[in-house]
């Protein structure tokens, strides 16, 4: 199937236009800190303009699905997902020894290769562009759907076949690994001496109580240094990037203990806003009837 021609409702050259805007950056941004992060902008308007305008017209053919869920989507997204994993790469590269250097790349590699190996099977599928289970594979309608949805990109579920997940992946982790054989051969292609921008400090404009509520919550649930984080380091470490003084914690959690409606209702109105927004984004990539 070549996904830079017309199948039906995919748009002619779709990833055409996509690698383009993409290709461009390189000759237009020289930071590569600023050059991924725009391209993960592109990647999402694609995934959420382009792919969410085909979802939500329907597919006219069973081709057409297969192309979009084999071939489209899986690209966007294993671009995204590859530039998610690169930006984290550039913050976290090691500045020593070249054994440090050395010791990192072979660790992140083999991070992303245990992911082929896991999925042998699909992985020669993929590799060898097989066709023979397309159907059961690429159509919503046939496939067994997989839990494949750890990406901060929302996807309806009855949007996916877990399949295009799975194929993201592959495309993400195989372009991580040329990135990273490219950095073990020339170290001065990661950027070494960029540094991490700076990022504008947020100030906590909602009530302490609430802060006081999450940082407990963070706390009990052991989140921070795997749950070996006081309650006072959390404390200080919220009042430092919140510029914010929670005063006397442990007074302000009795007062939310001594509560007659409830232990977290701050908590509960994040998360209402949380859920209510999910579903108006939900509702906005829903295919229309």
């Amino acid at each position: 199937m070549n996904t830079g021609e017309s199948s039906g409702n995919v748009p002619e050259n779709l990833l055409g236009g996509f690698f383009a805007e993409v290709k461009n950056l390189k000759t237009t941004q020289s930071d590569q800190f600023h050059q991924t992060l725009t391209a993960l902008g592109i990647c999402r308007r694609y995934l959420e303009d382009h792919c969410g305008e085909i979802l939500r017209n329907g597919f006219r053919s069973q081709e057409d699905e297969i192309v979009f869920f084999k071939k489209v989507r899986p690209t966007i997204l294993g671009n995204w997902l590859y530039f998610s994993q690169k930006y984290q790469l550039l913050i976290r590269r090691p500045i020593g020894s070249q054994s440090m250097w050395e010791q990192f790349i072979h660790d992140e590699t083999a991070v992303a290769a245990h992911y082929f190996s896991a999925n042998a099977a699909l992985y020669h599928y993929f590799r060898s562009q097989s066709t023979h289970f397309d159907t059961h594979y690429f159509v919503r309608q046939n496939a067994h759907k997989l839990n494949e949805t750890q990406t901060d990109i929302i996807i309806d579920k009855s949007n996916t076949t877990g399949y295009d997940l799975v194929f993201a992946k592959f495309i993400s982790n195989e372009m991580i690994i040329q990135l990273l054989q490219e950095w073990r051969t020339n170290p001065a292609t990661a950027g070494q001496n960029e540094t991490v921008p700076q990022v504008r400090k947020l100030e906590w404009t909602d009530s302490k109580a609430l802060l006081t509520e999450f940082a407990y919550a963070c706390k009990f649930t052991g989140v921070f240094n795997n749950g070996k984080a006081s309650m006072q380091n959390i404390i200080e470490y919220f009042e430092y990037i919140f510029s914010v003084n929670l005063g006397n914690h442990s007074r302000t959690f009795q007062e939310i203990l001594a509560r007659k409606m409830g232990y977290a209702t701050g908590l509960n109105r994040l998360t209402k806003s949380y859920l209510d927004n999910i579903e108006i984004i939900q509702e906005r990539h829903r295919p229309k009837k």
